[in-house]
Order: structure tokens, then C-alpha cells, then sequence
């Protein structure tokens, strides 16, 4: 089952309809993308709109494997080179084919990001950082003029929205399409790149 988390939400945010309708049009065409099975908007059964989608087992990760995996450095690159390979083969999918190009705009898609998630760090912050003027204008002054053919993106693709096989490094199904949309892929790697942690890293 998926539904909204509780407590006050963005506008737009956590939409179960859109989502529910997405994976509707991706998962014929993305066998990664878990069978969306039935959408309740009557708010009197959980208090919020959600949907039901197939069940599928598997691993999920958070910041260790489980006691079933012995970690190792050949676990790790296959891992990470599965997971390039997932959001590569994402990518490629024709979401004209699959129907689903009105679920996003990509002509001036990033110049939207930079000014969108600026505007919710000013709307949200509560103590002053030295270097956002900066940075902020640093992103306004290098969005690139011209971005890549679009593509569906899924927007967090990272260890916890994957669920994985027993092996621990098989992607079985992606989870979380919330944020999901047509746009430039480089967003989506630049994303999945933000997570992704290097030796001597701190948390």
C-alpha cells in the first residue's frame, strides 16, 4: 500500500492519483516498476487518497546490509554497476509509447529545478547560512543552455528506493515514484550521485 506520510505536506506533494497513474502507463514497458492493482480516493478509509500495488520480495537498504550479506568490495561494484544499469535502462524507455508525456514538461526543465528548490530553501530556512547566496547564484549563472533529450526520471533513485534480490546486488522493482517526470537525465544522475558516498566520507 502506499499513501502520503502524515502531518502538513507542499502543495502537489506525496499526489497518490499521479503517481498511481504513472506507474500505470511505466510498469508495461519498465518491468522494474512494481503493477499498480487498485487507487481509493474515499478519504474516510486511511484519511488520505492511496493505492495498492503488487507485492514483491526483497532487500531494501539503509545504511548496512543485513546480517544475510557479507559485504566486500566485489559486492559493492556489482551493486553500483547494477544500479547504473537500472537507471540507464529507465532512460531509455519511450515514454511517448508508454503514454506518459504529459506527466512532465521538459523545455526549460532545469532552469525550473534551480528556481523551484530555491524558492522552498528560502520558504523553509531558519538560520541564516553564510555561502546560499553564493551557491545560489552560482546554479542560476551555470544551468546549461541546452539539456539532453528528455526522459522519464524518477527523481530519488538511490539504495532505499530499490528493493534488491537475496544476492544484494540484483535490482528486482524501484519504489517511490512520487517525484518521478519527464526531464533531462543528467538531473536524475546528478541525484543519484548526491548519494553516493566515498571512503572517509562523513554521514
Amino acid at each position: 500500500m502506499r499513501r502520503p506520510p502524515r502531518g502538513t505536506l507542499p502543495p502537489k506533494a506525496h499526489d497518490m492519483r499521479r503517481e498511481f497513474d504513472f506507474l500505470t502507463g511505466l510498469y508495461p514497458v519498465y518491468p522494474l516498476a512494481p503493477k499498480p492493482l487498485a487507487f481509493y480516493d474515499d478519504t474516510r478509509v486511511l484519511g488520505d487518497p492511496f493505492f495498492i500495488m503488487e507485492c514483491r520480495d526483497g532487500l531494501v537498504l539503509h545504511d548496512h546490509f543485513p546480517d544475510c550479506i557479507k559485504p566486500s568490495a566485489t559486492l559493492g561494484r556489482n551493486l553500483s554497476m547494477e544500479v547504473v544499469k537500472q537507471l540507464t535502462s529507465l532512460h531509455l524507455v519511450n515514454y511517448h509509447q508508454a503514454g506518459l508525456a504529459s506527466f512532465g514538461h521538459p523545455d526549460g526543465y532545469l532552469a525550473r529545478q534551480v528556481a523551484g528548490w530555491t524558492k522552498r530553501y528560502h520558504n523553509s530556512v531558519t538560520e541564516g547560512i553564510a555561502v546560499d547566496t553564493a551557491i545560489v547564484r552560482w546554479l542560476e549563472n551555470h544551468v546549461p543552455r541546452v539539456s539532453l533529450p528528455a526522459t522519464i526520471i524518477h527523481n530519488d533513485f538511490k539504495l532505499n528506493s530499490l528493493l534488491l534480490g537475496d544476492d544484494g546486488c540484483r535490482v528486482i522493482a524501484v519504489l517511490d515514484w512520487e517525484m518521478a517526470t519527464i526531464g533531462d537525465p543528467l538531473e536524475d544522475l546528478a541525484i543519484a550521485l548526491s548519494y553516493w558516498i566515498e571512503p572517509g566520507d562523513t554521514s
